[in-house]
C-alpha cells in the first residue's frame, strides 16, 4: 500500500470528540513517517486545517542540494491546494527550504497564502497565512479545508523522493 493509502485508511478513522481544536499523530511505519495534524473541525470527508506536519522516523544527514532539489520536485508535484506553489528559498545556514503560494489571492486588502517549510530533508509542515497587503504586513495563521484523500495526496507529495 502506498503512503497515500495508508494515510487515507487512518484518517477514515479519525473521530475526534467534542468542538475545537483537535490534534492527531498518525504514525506511518511502513513509510518511515509520522503525520502529526491540527484541525478545528474533522468530519467523514475532510479537515479544517491549521496545521500538517510530516516527520521522518529515521533522519537523513543534511544536504542542502539534495534539499533543494527534493522541495523543488515537491512543489512542483503539489496540485491540491487552492494555489500551484514554488520554492521561494533556501536557508543553508538553517538547512530549511521555504515554498510559498506562486500566486496569492487578494481579498479584503489581505494575501492568503500557504506556506510549506522542508527542515531538511526530515521534516516538512504546511500551514496556511492571511497577511496585510499594507506595512507592517503582519500575518496571521488561518484554517484550510482539504478532503482526506486530497490530505493523503499532498502528504504524499510532500515526503516522496
Amino acid at each position: 500500500m502506498t503512503l497515500a493509502e495508508t494515510l487515507l485508511q487512518k484518517l477514515a478513522d479519525w473521530r475526534p470528540a467534542g468542538e475545537g481544536r483537535h490534534a492527531v499523530g498518525l504514525s506511518l511505519p511502513d513509510h518511515g513517517w509520522t503525520v502529526r495534524l491540527t484541525a478545528d473541525r474533522v468530519d467523514t470527508l475532510s479537515c479544517a486545517l491549521t496545521e500538517v506536519e510530516a516527520e521522518r522516523a529515521t533522519p537523513l544527514p543534511d544536504d542542502d542540494k539534495l534539499l533543494e532539489a527534493h522541495a523543488r520536485r515537491a512543489a512542483g508535484r503539489v496540485t491540491g491546494l487552492l494555489e500551484p506553489v514554488r520554492l521561494i528559498e533556501i536557508d543553508r545556514v538553517r538547512h530549511i527550504a521555504l515554498v510559498r503560494s506562486d500566486s496569492p489571492p487578494e481579498k479584503d486588502g489581505s494575501v492568503h497564502f500557504y506556506e510549506i517549510t522542508f527542515s531538511g530533508r526530515n521534516r516538512v509542515k504546511v500551514e496556511r497565512f492571511k497577511a496585510a497587503k499594507q506595512s507592517p504586513a503582519k500575518r496571521e495563521s488561518i484554517r484550510f479545508v482539504l478532503t482526506h484523500e486530497v490530505l493523503a495526496k499532498l502528504v504524499d507529495d510532500l515526503v516522496r523522493d
